[in-house]
């Protein structure tokens, strides 16, 4: 879209956002919540903050 000079839709871009955050997330965290230690809701908590405690 960008190279066609045509802006991404707000909604598209922030999902996109949320997604490549939950994948920046510490391997312990993603670890956790494959061991049900905590649930989505945690995770995208985590994902959200700007500088998650480690």
């Amino acid at each position: 879209m960008a190279d066609s000079g045509r802006s991404c839709p707000t909604g598209v871009r922030v999902a996109v956002e949320r997604r490549l955050r939950l994948a920046r997330l510490a391997p312990r965290f993603l670890a956790m919540y494959r061991a049900d230690e905590i649930g989505p809701d945690r995770l995208q908590a985590l994902a959200l903050t700007d500088v998650p405690a480690a």
